[in-house]
């Protein structure tokens, strides 16, 4: 099937997205942007209140031993994540926010994961963060994404796509020649709303997870894409 306008449209709209939140995260960790310890507490004290964990009792992921965090008096919201301490990762399954918002401050997809992960250690020193893989993309636009890039690059799974890679990628498209770097692969992906969670996890819990940047995106399969950091 040749990739129509509106898929080229789509994937031009998510380039910008991520090109633009990707640049906006190296910005704020070179000024030294992370969240302060002051805010941080408060997050805390947030989560605290409103929020609650326990192991996911849904089959498909109490198999991967998940936590399913919850909000008091939100049915609508669930954020269900795996923290494997061992690989230093985060396979985030599902993450969802409630609508109507309550009336005060919810805390970001990134914030929920962050808080998971430390506690996850327990009073041990946290192990920097590795990566995040994001399950079953499906549940977002990022399945838009990967669709894209198989379409103009059929060997695109397993492959890592890096900010700085140039390498032209060209297919038929409905209108004409479609093309794309392995680069708008990588800025696109964090455009989406699978990608997000990963730039705040950098721009605001950098210092404490000990990253500094996102290294590389690798599509390992039709549903699950992995975000790779840089460390300090």
């Amino acid at each position: 099937m040749r990739i129509s306008a509106t898929q080229t449209q789509e994937f031009g709209q998510t380039l910008v997205t991520g090109t633009r939140r990707y640049n906006d995260m190296v910005t704020s960790v070179r000024q030294g942007g992370f969240l302060s310890d002051a805010d941080m507490e408060l997050r805390r004290a947030t989560y605290r209140a409103h929020y609650t964990a326990a192991p996911s009792t849904k089959p498909d992921y109490s198999a991967d031993n998940a936590q399913e965090v919850s909000i008091t008096g939100f049915p609508s919201a669930t954020y269900i994540n795996t923290i494997d301490t061992g690989n230093a990762e985060i396979r985030a399954w599902l993450n969802v926010n409630p609508v109507p918002a309550p009336p005060w401050a919810l805390l970001k997809t990134s914030d929920i994961q962050f808080l998971q992960y430390e506690m996850a250690f327990g009073n041990q020193r946290i192990t920097p963060l590795s990566r995040i893989v994001r399950m079953n993309v499906a549940s977002g636009n990022g399945s838009k994404m990967v669709l894209h890039m198989s379409q103009l690059n059929p060997q695109c799974i397993g492959m890592a796509l890096r900010p700085d890679d140039t390498k032209q990628w060209q297919a038929e498209g409905q209108a004409g020649i479609v093309s794309a770097t392995t680069a708008n692969f990588f800025h696109a992906f964090l455009g989406t709303d699978n990608g997000a969670s990963s730039i705040w996890l950098v721009r605001e819990h950098g210092r404490r997870l000990g990253i500094t940047g996102i290294e590389k995106v690798v599509v390992l399969n039709a549903q699950n894409v992995a975000i790779h950091f840089t460390h300090t």
